[in-house]
């Protein structure tokens, strides 16, 4: 038996995907068609460019993350090939931390009023 999924948004049937018209078709109802047809693939083709724009932002973002992390890799090689040496559960806890210090005993006030 397939598994149910949930559905998307894209899943939904508008009244332009599943073609309803307030009244019944007629003769000459295709220029109509043909006309919606035209709007849809306009508005598709704008979608297009702009997802390709997108794209490139997002191609040229990567291209400086990877030079960042090139440029880390070798600042701080010394520093990254100590920790890899480390047992995992020391290489969780981070740097050592200075020891903690007891917390200072307050001293009582009496308020008179």
């Amino acid at each position: 038996m397939p598994k149910k999924r949930m559905g998307t948004v894209q899943d939904l049937r508008t009244a332009m995907k599943a073609r309803v018209r307030s009244k019944p078709r007629t003769h000459g109802q295709e220029f109509l068609d043909l006309y919606i047809l035209e709007k849809q693939k306009d508005r598709y083709e704008r979608e297009q460019e702009r997802v390709a724009d997108g794209l490139k932002y997002i191609v040229k973002d990567m291209a400086e993350i990877a030079k960042d992390v090139e440029k880390a890799w070798g600042a701080d090689k010394a520093v990254i090939e100590k920790l890899k040496d480390r047992p995992i559960s020391e290489a969780r806890r981070g740097p050592e931390s200075p020891p903690k210090k007891a917390p200072k005993r307050t001293k009582a006030v009496p308020v008179d009023y």
